[in-house]
């Protein structure tokens, strides 16, 4: 497991494909939040010089930023650090949410990241693919696209053993709805 920035810039430098570089970003979240934006450059750039398509000419995304979906599970760290912030979170549920975040433990708290980061990814594939639609438009995929966050949902009111937070992780849910053209009222 990385633990430092300086252990997160050498894996970053050893990554030798694009999709390792995203998987990196997502599991690097809670420490990117904390480094002032030199994760985030050294994982651009990586990037940048890996991605390639099936023709091995280099694809229109030139950077991360561009990855609306892997940006908001990035995001959702420091999104809940702003929110214990701003409260007092007398429960303590936020705190539990955040390591429950960085660190799950339980089959719930694992699978649940996991869905999340995959239907990211997923996204935005496909926005890279084909860069004048939205996944959740799509007459095919758009479809499933709902399905698969209905289930996450679904899971959710599930009642799993799990320190996430169900708000935070609906809300979530919302923004990643939003983000890839899914009515997040459906979901």
């Amino acid at each position: 497991m990385i633990k430092t920035i300086t252990g997160a810039l050498r894996a970053i430098k050893r990554a030798s494909t694009a999709d390792e570089v995203t998987r990196l970003a997502l599991t690097l979240g809670a420490i990117a939040w904390n480094d002032g934006g030199e994760i985030k450059r050294a994982l651009d750039e990586r990037y940048a010089a890996l991605a390639h398509g099936n023709s091995g000419q280099p694809r229109e995304v030139t950077t991360m930023n561009q990855h609306k979906c892997r940006d908001i599970i990035l995001d959702h760290v420091g999104d809940v650090v702003a929110a214990i912030e701003r409260t007092s979170d007398s429960t303590g549920q936020l705190k539990r949410h955040l390591e429950a975040w960085r660190v799950p433990t339980t089959c719930a708290e694992l699978g649940t990241k996991l869905a999340l980061e995959a239907y990211a990814n997923l996204a935005d594939a496909y926005a890279v693919d084909f860069p004048d639609s939205l996944l959740g438009q799509d007459g095919y995929y758009g479809e499933h696209a709902l399905d698969m966050l209905r289930a996450i949902s679904a899971w959710l009111t599930m009642g799993p053993k799990s320190r996430l937070d169900g708000g935070s992780i609906s809300h979530l849910l919302c923004q990643l709805a939003m983000a890839s053209g899914v009515d997040e009222n459906q979901v």
